[in-house]
């Protein structure tokens, strides 16, 4: 005995696998995001916990700080007398004061760098200047946990800039510069890579970032180079600014990127949203079913159709079929 085939079964089956297909793109898409969520949170959490934990163990350890001692002095000592006008210009031009000015300037330049419409470079501004000003209220914040005192006047020049009344580390100054270097070589990289795909001229993109990060990089290095010569940090503030802001700023800048300011993640807002990518690749899918579904019917109406929607050879036409009551 042959059980009868429902004609739709068919289409209902694509539809059902069409819809497990959305579900399994939007599980997806909600992972991908978790990790792009947790994976920088992670890496600036704990970099602004070792910013802590080290100074904390620096201040606490007197041999740390006769090896500052002695580095700054080695510092001072081969500077050449002329490196004081270089030095105080970066003190007047990357302190706390002109911080504000140049992370406006920063997210102001990363927006009109962006690739996208007006809302996507409006975001990547927002997310620029958010995380610098987290980074810095964190390097903040730690200053005030650790609470290190100034080291003593090292250089020969006695008054070449005023002791300052904040704790020692890390050093702001230092770290002002390693935040801003980390946000526009992020900010630049990602420019260079839209620009090699569109172009194909990946070397020369490439190399122009390549550039901007190097001079960032140098800038870095030499404010925290001036911080040590003028007397006013030890060598372990700047060192641990160097090191430390950058993975912070970059973990910040993730953050925000994978959450609240991620522009165009989603399609929409609402949690029956699809993403757009699952969209994109979803819709061929049911576009397919449904050309199958009108050839279908067209060839049933011209009466050319087959028996079966997909026919067998004679006698394994209800293979597929489970029979009922015995062989």
């Amino acid at each position: 005995m042959m059980i009868p085939v429902d004609e739709g079964r068919e289409t209902t089956g694509r539809s059902v696998g069409h819809d497990a297909h959305v579900v399994r793109c939007r599980a997806s898409t909600a992972r991908g995001r978790a990790r792009r969520l947790w994976s920088p949170l992670l890496v600036a959490v704990t970099a602004w916990g070792v910013l802590i934990v080290s100074g904390l163990a620096i201040r606490a350890s007197t041999q740390a700080e006769a090896l500052d001692d002695a580095l700054a002095r080695w510092t001072v000592a081969v500077s050449p007398a002329w490196s004081v006008g270089p030095a105080r210009a970066l003190d007047v031009l990357l302190g706390p004061r002109a911080m504000a000015v140049l992370l406006i300037l920063l997210a102001a330049a990363v927006g009109l760098m962006a690739t996208g419409d007006r809302r996507t470079r409006i975001l990547a501004g927002l997310r620029t200047a958010a995380a610098g000003a987290g980074a810095w209220g964190l390097e903040a914040l730690a200053k005030r946990i650790v609470d290190r005192p100034r080291p003593g006047v090292l250089a020969s020049d006695v008054g070449a800039v005023p002791l300052p009344g904040s704790a020692s580390y890390p050093s702001g100054h230092t770290a002002c510069a390693a935040i801003l270097a980390t946000l526009l070589a992020l900010a630049v990289l990602r420019r260079g890579d839209c620009d090699a795909d569109a172009s194909g001229d990946a070397r020369r993109e490439r190399g122009a970032a390549a550039a901007v990060v190097m001079l960032g990089a140098l800038l870095t290095v030499a404010t925290a180079w001036s911080r040590v010569r003028l007397g006013v940090h030890h060598p372990s503030d700047v060192l641990a600014s160097l090191l430390l802001l950058p993975p912070l700023a970059a973990g910040l800048l993730g953050v925000l990127a994978g959450g609240v300011l991620a522009g165009g993640v989603l399609a929409g807002s609402g949690a029956g949203r699809i993403p757009a990518e699952s969209a994109r690749v979803a819709a061929p899918l049911g576009r397919r079913d449904d050309r199958r579904d009108d050839r279908g019917a067209q060839e049933r109406r011209s009466g050319d159709a087959p028996e079966h929607p997909h026919p067998h050879p004679r006698g394994d036409r209800d293979e597929h079929v489970p029979r009922l009551g015995g062989p």
